[in-house]
């Protein structure tokens, strides 16, 4: 033990000169998206001296004046002269010197540089002043308050006992408290007497230290970080190197001292090229294991290298108006990780997914080409830490997705939707399922009747075909043994089924609460009870089908007959603005499906929480919905006239006449998991955006 704490006060020596270093610390790197070439320096542009002073007092104030002398003016005075503004609550200025005194509520605003202070001497003509308890904002990026703040020249500054930061004032997430300080723009600040604070909390005191305050990005040390009782894996330090390469790319060093030997390196590369590039990211990390069976117990195990990466990478306007997204990551050892590292999340991660695909959406169609894996942990084999862990992998290699969204058939009320796929699967490592490596291709065509009704009631019917052409299938002589590895065999499989279904919604009721909260300004809650029947045709050979996502087992049940019957709650909102659009920002769905010809029971619930679609993230947290539905819409157009009933507070729309609203298609989003959805299944009703917007 005494050996470890030696080995760690060395580390700290060696760290601690880098805080007095020049380049001892750097700016937080930007995520730029601009291509310069050269760097440019605004220079201010030069102002002719002398000019007139002009005054402004507010009602209730007094100006007091003598010619080529002095003015004095109290109650909200405000002066402007060439790019300074002045206020304060009393001002005197001496007209042959240009020296001013402000008294009370001192703000003093010159390009992008303010300071507020209870008072202040400023000249007008070499713009420069001393302020008493003061805080300045520098060109939005540097912040600092100070007892007595003194400006010396156009980009220099002096402070005393005060606190320095580049973040918000009111909480800084870091901030430097000084007994001096002489700050210069686009250099360096010299600091006095510091004593470094994270979020308020004292961290370390030195006597001197040198901080850049360069506009542009420079490279240079980051702040070193500390760990002590670190488990069995001992203290650590963790040093970083930021180095700029222009202004669209980046990379960090990592580099990690420990005084038991677990040393690890790293860097993080970023890149933003162009407008198209919207992410553009890679992780790598290695860390020496010195002792990966250590627990305290069993002997020593042999050193090895453990290792972890992830890349990402986004980018739009691709040839053909296809999206490329590229995401992977993996792990040489989830349980080192788990312990070495400081991401909480690591602890619940269960799974690690990686995808990469192009897709390309339309308002009738959109194609995806995704390749993807999915590897779930499941635990060690035994209680033993040492044990293999089990691992089930799920790939697929690629996969061809065309799906068409609903529409209408010549002039008639029916509609053609249709989803179709291609893939090449490989699954391994299931505890019972087999280890497999084979193809898949599906069609999924449907028909449905929009059938004219009142917007509080609609009535859909619906007929689907599904056929599936697999290239091997499950051996059925290891179908029916119980607790027994599956195997499969070289034998193709064609699957085919019908279904019918009819889709009562209704009837619904909602109100409108005119609230502004979160951006929005009104909110629709739309209450929806829902009745389904589902008939099913006698499927051929479905216990021989190969599970891998819902192409093979939908969430819709497989049985002759069924019921399901659902109450789904929907959140509106409309934002504000002349040109904003009501959306669905939440939904809430209770289901529950019942078998009419076998015993079957299931209920499920979820809820959805719908992001602005300006942004490119897509949240869901909900039960999934049926893979192979197309997204359900209300179809028609025209006009109709509307009364309202009140019901408990709230509205029972009714139309009468003209004909229904219009459809409107919802696109999906691109299939990227084991399981995955195809498609956003939220009925986007447009005759709740406009009662919203109309107030009803």
């Amino acid at each position: 033990m005494r050996r470890d704490r030696n080995r760690f006060l060395i580390l700290l020596v060696v760290a601690l000169p880098l805080l007095f270093s020049p380049s001892a610390f750097s700016q937080t790197p930007p995520t730029s998206t601009k291509t310069q070439f050269k760097r440019f320096k605004f220079v201010p542009p030069t102002l002719k001296k002398g000019g007139e002073v002009r005054w402004t007092v507010a009602k209730g104030g007094r100006l007091e004046a003598e010619k080529d002398e002095y003015t004095v003016a109290e109650g909200g005075v405000k002066i402007e002269y060439q790019d300074v503004i002045l206020q304060s609550d009393k001002l005197t200025l001496n007209q042959k010197t240009h020296d001013a005194v402000a008294e009370g509520h001192v703000v003093i605003d010159q390009g992008p540089t303010r300071i507020a202070a209870t008072q202040g001497v400023f000249n007008l003509e070499s713009k420069t002043g001393t302020f008493f308890n003061a805080q300045a904002t520098l060109d939005n990026s540097l912040y600092f308050t100070g007892e007595r703040i003194e400006k010396i020249n156009e980009d220099t500054y002096r402070l005393e006992n005060g606190v320095f930061t580049s973040c918000d004032l009111d909480r800084p997430a870091w901030s430097f408290h000084i007994r001096r300080a002489d700050i210069q723009l686009d250099a360096y600040a010299h600091l006095k007497d510091v004593s470094f604070r994270a979020g308020g909390v004292p961290i370390f005191w030195t006597p001197r230290l040198l901080w850049p305050t360069k506009k542009d990005r420079s490279q240079g040390v980051l702040i070193p970080r500390i760990f002590l009782n670190n488990g069995n894996l001992g203290e650590r330090l963790e040093l970083g190197y930021f180095v700029p390469f222009g202004d669209t790319v980046d990379t960090t060093v990592y580099a990690d001292l420990d005084t038991k030997g677990y040393n690890g390196g790293g860097f993080d590369l970023r890149y933003r090229p162009s407008q198209n590039v919207k992410l553009g990211d890679l992780s790598v990390y290695a860390v020496r294991d010195v002792d990966p069976n250590f627990d305290g117990i069993r002997a020593p195990g042999e050193a090895k290298t453990e290792w972890k990466y992830q890349y990402q990478h986004s980018q739009d306007n691709l040839p053909g108006g296809f999206r490329g997204v590229v995401d992977v990551q993996d792990y040489s050892n989830l349980d080192f990780f788990r312990k070495w590292d400081h991401d909480p999340r690591l602890h619940s991660l269960s799974n690690i997914y990686s995808s990469a695909y192009l897709t390309k959406n339309r308002p009738t169609f959109s194609f995806n080409l995704l390749t993807d894996r999915r590897d779930i942990y499941l635990g060690h084999q035994t209680t033993d830490p040492s044990s293999p862990v089990i691992k089930q992998r799920f790939e697929q290699l690629p996969s061809v997705q065309f799906r068409m969204y609903p529409q209408r058939v010549l002039s008639t009320p029916v509609y053609f939707s249709m989803e179709s796929s291609a893939s090449h699967l490989v699954t391994s490592g299931l505890v019972n399922g087999p280890s497999a490596n084979y193809y898949r291709e599906d069609i999924f065509p449907t028909l449905s009747l929009q059938l004219r009704t009142p917007a509080w009631f609609s009535v859909k019917p619906q007929v689907s075909v599904r056929g599936t052409h697999y290239t091997a299938s499950l051996d059925p002589a290891t179908i029916d043994l119980p607790g027994s590895q599956q195997k499969t065999i070289d034998e193709a499989l064609n699957r085919y089924y019908g279904q019918g279904q009819v889709e009562v919604v209704g009837p619904s009721v909602s109100r409108v609460f005119a609230k502004n909260i979160g951006g929005f300004t009104r909110f629709k809650h739309v209450i929806e009870p829902r009745f389904r029947y589902i008939y099913t045709t006698n499927v051929n050979d479905q216990t021989r089908v190969i599970r891998f996502d819902t192409v093979d087992s939908p969430f819709l049940p497989i049985v002759r007959d069924s019921v399901e019957y659902s109450l789904t709650q929907r959140l509106l909102g409309k934002g504000s603005g002349d040109n904003a659009s009501p959306r669905e920002v939440a939904s809430f769905t209770l289901r529950q499906t019942v078998s009419l010809s076998k015993p079957f029971t299931s209920s499920t619930g979820g809820w959805r929480v719908e992001p602005d679609p300006r942004e490119r993230r897509f949240v869901v947290l909900e039960q999934p919905a049926a893979r192979g539905r197309a997204a359900r819409t209300r179809c028609g157009e025209g006009r109709t006239a509307r009364a309202a009933l009140s019901v408990r507070r709230y509205r029972l729309l009714l139309r009468t006449g003209g004909r229904v609203p219009a459809l409107r298609r919802v696109r999906p989003v691109p299939a990227t998991a084991v399981g995955h959805r195809s498609g956003r299944h939220a009925e986007e009703r447009g005759d709740d955006r406009h009662a919203l917007d109309r107030g009803s």
